[in-house]
């Protein structure tokens, strides 16, 4: 749990006043015996400790390239 309480003080010291935070929404780590997923939820209530409302967004394709997929509106293609 160590890297999501880092995270969580780094969200905090950013965004900690912000009225919405939102974050990538973290694949599930692949199911071991020895991890249950109940550290995934774990995980998560971590990382979004302290924090005001939270929107987990997840890129459906899992690509990671939404915003170059649909454009910006820029024209330059860039985000």
């Amino acid at each position: 749990m160590h890297a999501a309480e880092r995270l969580n003080a780094a969200i905090l010291a950013h965004s900690g006043g912000a009225g919405l935070v939102l974050l990538d929404l973290p694949p599930p780590p692949p199911p071991r015996p020895h991890r249950p997923r109940e550290n995934y939820l774990e995980f998560l209530e971590v990382l979004t400790e302290g924090l005001g409302p939270v929107l987990l967004v997840r890129d459906g394709d899992g690509d990671g390239d939404q915003c170059s997929q649909y454009g910006t509106g820029n024209d330059t293609g860039e985000p």
